[in-house]
C-alpha cells in the first residue's frame, strides 16, 4: 500500500489573501443571490429530497458519479473506475487530493468506510476488497443500479462540518446558515465566475424590501413572484418541469380522505387556489409525465355525499400558504361543503410559517397543496414523503412502505415499474394525495453567463460553479 500524502488546500490560503480586486470582478459581480420560499433548518444529504436543502448541497456536495445521457456515467470524485460485464463487480480509485475543509480528505480511510456504509443503504449481500488505493465491490449477484443509486445527492460523500450542517466535496462550503439567510462560499475563488452564494426567504407580503437587481436567480419561486422587469432583463425559457403539484391529504380516516379525494374537484380547485394561472396540463397520478409509468389526465373523481355521524362536525383545514385567492377559496368552499357534506375550512398562513409545521407531528392541517420534484426521472422522490418519518402525515402507511422498501431494492427495469405502479394504486385506495398538475414554467438567468447550456440534461437547479462569463 502507498503512503498517503495530503495535498496542500489552496482554498484556505485564497480565503485569506486572494481579495476580490485582485482575483478580478467586483463583489456584486461575483456574488449569486437566490430568492427561496423557505429557508432549511439544516444542511445534510438525508435532506437532500426537500427542494430548498437540494439547492445548497448541490452547490456544496458532489454525488460519487453523475449520471450523462442514456448510461453514460462520469465521476469528479475518481481517478478511475470501472465494473465487470455481469454488472456484479465494481471497481473504484478515489481522488486523494480532494477535500471536505482544512482538515478532512477525501482519503483511502475515508472512503473505505463511506464505500461500505452507502453500498449497506443498497444493498447488505457485498463484499469490499482493497489493494492500496483501489476498491472493489462485489455482489453476489448482478446489480445493474448501483451506479444510479450512487448518482444521488443523499448518497453523496458528507461529513460533519458543525450543527445542523454538513461540508462535502463541492466547490462551495456553507459560511453561515440563519433563519432567513445561508451563506456559502467557494473553497477556491476564481476571477470568471461567482465565489459567493446567498440564498434569501422570500417572503411575497414583503415583495417591496428585496434589492431585485442584485438578484440572480428566482426559479424557485412561483411563476406570480417573479418580478415583470426580470423578463426584460435575463435570459428565459420555457421549461416542462418533472414536477407535479398536488393536494395532501392528512386525516387519519380512510373513509374520509377518499371523500375529499373524490369531491374535491380537480379543475375548480386549482383554478380557485392559483388564479393567475391560466393553463394546466393534467397529469392523472403523483408522477409528472416524463417519468416511467406516468400518464396524462385527471384522476378519476366520483362524488357521493356523506352525512356525518350525527352532532359529529368533519371539519376540513385547509392551510393555504398563497395570497390573492381568498375570495375564490371561499366560494369554491361552500361549493365543495354542499357536496362533500363536509366543512372546509380555508386558514390563511405564510409560506415559512407552513414550513415550520409540515414535517412535525400533530400537523395543524388536513390539506396542504405542495410541489413535489425531482431533477431525473426518478421514482423514489414522489414516494418517499409517503413513507418518511418526517414527511407530511399524522399516521403510518405500512404497506406503502413496505412497496417502497422493495423498490429501493429492485434493479430490474421492468420489475421496477411493475412495483411503481403497484405503488400509484395504493395511493389512490389510501387517498393520501391528489394530483392537480404538472407544472410548465418559465426560467430566467442573467444574460451575461456564456456557457449557459439550455436544452437536454439542463438543470433547474443549477451547478453555480460551473457558470463563467
Amino acid at each position: 500500500m502507498s503512503a498517503y500524502k495530503p495535498k496542500p488546500l489552496i482554498f484556505a490560503a485564497l480565503a485569506l489573501a486572494c481579495s476580490l480586486s485582485a482575483c478580478g470582478g467586483t463583489a456584486d459581480s461575483q456574488r449569486w443571490e437566490v430568492l427561496l420560499l423557505g429557508i432549511p433548518e439544516e444542511v445534510a444529504v438525508r435532506r437532500a429530497a426537500e427542494t430548498a436543502t437540494y439547492y445548497i448541497i448541490k452547490q456544496t456536495h458532489e454525488p460519487l458519479f453523475r449520471r450523462d445521457d442514456g448510461q453514460n456515467y462520469s465521476s469528479r470524485l475518481l481517478k478511475s473506475w470501472g465494473r465487470d460485464i455481469s454488472a456484479r463487480q465494481y471497481s473504484f480509485c478515489p481522488d486523494s487530493s480532494l477535500s471536505f475543509d482544512v482538515k478532512r480528505y477525501f482519503d483511502p480511510e475515508y472512503f473505505q468506510g463511506y464505500l461500505a456504509g452507502v453500498t449497506k443503504k443498497y444493498n447488505s449481500e457485498f463484499k469490499i476488497g482493497r489493494e492500496g488505493e483501489r476498491f472493489t465491490v462485489t455482489f453476489p449477484a448482478p446489480q445493474k443500479g448501483y451506479l444510479d443509486f450512487l448518482t444521488l445527492y443523499e448518497n453523496a460523500p458528507t461529513v460533519v462540518q458543525s450543527p445542523g450542517i454538513e461540508a462535502g466535496l463541492g466547490q462551495f462550503y456553507v459560511r453561515s446558515l440563519s433563519s432567513e439567510k445561508i451563506v456559502l462560499l467557494r473553497k477556491a475563488k476564481v476571477s470568471d465566475g461567482y465565489n459567493e452564494i446567498i440564498l434569501n426567504e422570500f417572503d411575497p407580503s414583503k415583495g417591496e424590501k428585496y434589492e431585485y437587481a442584485k438578484m440572480s436567480d428566482f426559479n424557485k419561486l412561483s411563476s406570480f413572484d417573479v418580478p415583470q422587469e426580470v423578463s426584460q432583463n435575463y435570459l428565459g425559457f420555457n421549461n416542462v418541469q418533472l414536477r407535479s403539484d398536488v393536494v395532501m391529504i392528512n386525516h387519519p380516516d380512510r373513509e374520509t380522505r377518499r371523500q375529499v379525494y373524490n369531491c374535491l374537484d380537480v379543475d375548480k380547485f386549482r383554478k380557485a387556489f392559483f388564479p393567475q394561472k391560466k393553463e394546466f396540463y393534467d397529469v392523472k397520478t403523483v408522477l409528472p409525465v416524463g417519468v416511467p409509468g406516468a400518464a396524462p389526465g385527471r384522476p378519476e373523481q366520483a362524488c357521493v355525499r356523506r352525512a356525518g355521524a350525527k352532532g359529529k362536525k368533519r371539519e376540513i383545514v385547509l392551510y393555504n400558504h398563497r395570497s390573492g385567492n381568498s375570495a375564490q377559496l371561499e366560494k369554491f368552499a361552500a361549493e365543495f361543503n354542499s357536496l362533500s357534506g363536509l366543512t372546509l375550512k380555508i386558514v390563511a398562513c405564510t409560506p415559512q410559517e407552513l414550513v415550520r409545521v409540515l414535517h412535525k407531528a400533530p400537523r395543524p392541517f388536513n390539506l396542504t397543496v405542495l410541489g413535489l420534484d425531482t431533477v431525473y426521472p426518478d421514482y423514489l422522490t414522489f414516494f418517499d414523503c409517503f413513507v418518511r418519518e418526517d414527511g407530511y402525515f399524522d399516521f403510518k402507511l405500512p404497506r406503502i412502505a413496505a412497496l417502497y422498501a422493495k423498490l429501493e431494492r429492485e434493479a430490474d427495469p421492468d420489475l421496477k415499474l411493475a412495483l411503481v405502479k403497484e405503488l400509484l394504486g395504493e395511493l389512490s385506495k389510501e387517498a393520501v394525495v391528489l394530483p392537480l398538475y404538472q407544472n410548465i414554467k418559465r426560467f430566467y438567468y442573467p444574460k451575461k453567463i456564456k456557457n449557459l447550456n439550455i436544452g437536454r440534461g439542463f438543470m433547474e437547479f443549477p451547478d453555480v460553479a460551473d457558470f463563467r462569463w
